[in-house]
């Protein structure tokens, strides 16, 4: 998927840029799965490899995990082999090359736990006043606390789905948030989910770009 803006343009994917033609700031994508199908490792990898300034905000793992995830992503080393630092001098020149690679990338990690979506606006504008960012992650959309109380967990998800939209218009970036899908896709024969499928709320649905 290329991610384009004046000045910077990486192709990811050839065949998801047709079907979704590429990023654009100030749109809201949302990846939606079931848990353990990759969301993370998807969005990490498409953080390091966009060449773009990005802001990653987990409410899942830790900086380290995040770094551990990304370090193997860029050296080709096994995220099982660096966890338990089972490799070789050809790995770890690999590594070498990798954490070489991350440093000259333009990334900023928030890990705070219980974070709610007025402290993420808060940060996602420090990121773009200090450093310019161009794409915001956030990881994932409903373990997000909504600053204002609801009766309900969908009116609590809706709330935090619209303030992320108008957050990518404000700063006119891409805002890209993980999300959960519904476990009743597990039981149908063609297990690919639907944008109705998205967990706790339909207007995640209504939202997304």
């Amino acid at each position: 998927m290329a991610v384009q803006r004046s000045g910077w343009c990486v192709d990811w994917s050839k065949t998801l840029d047709e079907q979704l033609g590429g990023f654009h700031n100030s749109d809201l994508i949302i990846l939606g799965a079931r848990p353990g199908a990759g969301k993370t490792a998807l969005a990490i990898n498409m953080m390091i490899h966009s060449g773009a300034r990005c802001g990653f905000v987990s409410c899942e793992q830790s900086a380290e995990q995040i770094g551990m995830r990304a370090m193997s992503l860029s050296s080709g080393v096994s995220l099982h082999d660096l966890r338990l630092a089972k490799y070789g001098d050809d790995e770890q020149s690999m590594i070498t090359s990798g954490v070489a690679q991350l440093s000259q990338k333009h990334l900023y990690i928030n890990d705070r736990p219980g974070i709610d979506n007025l402290e993420i606006q808060r940060q996602a504008r420090e990121w773009k006043q200090k450093y310019n960012i161009d794409i915001l992650f956030i990881d994932y959309l409903q373990k997000i606390n909504s600053s204002m109380q609801h009766q309900n967990k969908a009116e609590s998800v809706g709330e935090v789905a619209i303030s992320f939209k108008n957050l990518a218009k404000e700063l006119d970036i891409l805002v890209v948030a993980l999300a959960q899908v519904n476990r009743s896709v597990e039981h149908r024969p063609d297990k690919r989910p639907m944008a109705s499928d998205l967990k706790d709320c339909g207007i995640i649905e209504q939202e997304a770009d």
